[in-house]
């Protein structure tokens, strides 16, 4: 990937929204058990954004969570899934992932964007 923020992890992030102060979240999660199942019948679909891969939760609309290709399954952390019963649903790359990370990773991180539509730059 053109940046790698690494993977955080379920701990690190509860963790943080500690200190960042995120305790609506976190009430929020209290009921939220994370669970290994998917919820094969929906899917969403990752883009680019500031050199990150993203994709929006197609439930609330509101979030949007960095995604990995070698881990593409997506839990919103402001919904939690919660309409599929927390269970997480498959990130879908495009087929030429490594075309588009190739032509966008020598320009500035603000202008490494791409989303579903765009041609390869």
């Amino acid at each position: 990937m053109i940046k790698d923020d690494g993977y955080l992890g379920f701990e690190t992030w509860w963790d943080m929204a500690s200190i960042l102060g995120v305790e609506a979240a976190k009430k929020q999660m209290i009921n939220w058990q994370p669970t290994l199942e998917s919820y094969p019948q929906d899917k969403v679909y990752a883009y680019i954004n500031h050199g990150r891969w993203l994709a929006d939760c197609i439930y609330c609309k509101t979030g949007a969570e960095v995604v990995f290709k070698d881990d593409p399954w997506f839990v919103c952390f402001h919904c939690f899934n919660q309409i599929v019963g927390g269970k997480r649903i498959q990130v879908k790359f495009p087929n030429k992932w490594n075309q588009i990370e190739k032509a966008l990773e020598n320009l500035p991180e603000n202008q490494q964007n791409w989303n579903i539509g765009d041609l390869i730059p």
